[in-house]
């Protein structure tokens, strides 16, 4: 998927002190991170559109449990609280509008995630 500008700077500023696993530059980490947590989300739900932002948001979330992983690509990251909050709205103001497009992209991606919803 082509995750807009506006969300991937708003996350490159929420993630700061990085220390990258060799081979990926921070902004490929965003969007493999952004990538992973839509292939979990659009697993728990089924690929139903009417329940992805749930699936993203409640309980034991796909972003959670990747940010406690590194987002798969990091060794050391900060998280800036008050530019995290903001970077996870813009997410899910995507998502809300872009529900369709998202179960469509992942569902062929599936990645399972140890919570279902």
């Amino acid at each position: 998927m082509e995750w807009p500008k506006e969300i991937l700077d708003a996350f490159d500023q929420a993630v700061q002190r990085v220390e990258m696993v060799e081979g990926y530059t921070k902004i490929e980490a965003l969007v493999r991170f952004l990538d992973l947590a839509a292939s979990m989300a659009v697993w728990r739900c089924k690929a139903d559109p009417a329940s992805l932002e749930g699936a993203y948001s409640w309980p034991y979330t796909p972003i959670g449990h990747l940010t406690n992983t590194g987002f798969g690509t990091m060794n050391t990251w900060l998280l800036i609280g008050e530019r995290w909050g903001p970077a996870l709205e813009l997410l899910r103001a995507f998502v809300r509008a872009h529900r369709e497009e998202i179960c469509r992209e992942y569902e062929s991606k599936p990645i399972p995630y140890p919570h279902q919803i």
